[in-house]
């Protein structure tokens, strides 16, 4: 069993998954019922396959791009340009697929491009930009004791965390939500969190 622990900033606007494989700019897509905007926190679950075919720039509110199944960028035009603050997070199992080679196809973050086409497939665990927690987290364990596993984690300082969100998998590729912790979103001191996920 793997766990995973992941951590949710505050402000954004609406959390959509995908519930079909199909094009980003397709409503029925996604959970929540129509196109991605800006703010949104977008969920491509495994065995999920969402494709880019078009330029797609988005200004204002950060937004998180979420990959447990595959992005794929498919035309010379494709790519996406999210805001500030943005962040795109590939989880084992999760991966960035080119349709060719070239600069044409990118995800770009502000004004920083953190893949094209060039680069190939990217295969979580993968994080752009690195540092996209607004957490120090100092220390990670999790423990074993009979049937349960303790988890333990503490952070130095929190800027802007809502909650932490923990994931539970059995074979690293598929994962099920466990529970949400909530954050101390602001703090400049040392604090620990503790969760028991009993019976596993």
């Amino acid at each position: 069993m793997i766990l995973a622990l992941g951590l949710v900033a505050q402000a954004q606007a609406r959390i959509c998954t995908a519930v079909a494989s199909g094009n980003w700019s397709t409503a029925s897509t996604w959970s929540c019922g129509t196109v991605p905007t800006a703010g949104d926190t977008l969920i491509i679950p495994a065995s999920r396959q969402v494709t880019i075919n078009a330029n797609i720039t988005y200004s204002g509110s950060h937004m998180a791009v979420i990959v447990y199944g595959t992005w794929r960028f498919d035309g010379g035009g494709a790519k996406i340009t999210m805001p500030c603050g943005s962040a795109v997070i590939i989880y084992p199992g999760g991966q960035v697929v080119p349709n060719a080679s070239g600069s044409s196809q990118t995800i770009r973050i502000c004004s920083t491009t953190y893949w094209q086409a060039t680069d190939g497939t990217v295969s979580g665990p993968m994080g752009w930009p690195v540092n996209v927690l607004p957490v120090e987290l100092i220390e990670y364990t999790a423990e074993v004791a009979d049937l349960d596993v303790r988890l333990h984690w503490a952070t130095a300082t929190e800027s802007g965390a809502s909650h932490y969100r923990l994931e539970r998998s059995a074979n690293g590729i598929e994962w099920d939500h466990l529970t949400t912790i909530a954050a101390a979103g602001e703090s400049l001191h040392r604090v620990d969190y503790v969760h028991v996920d009993h019976d596993v």
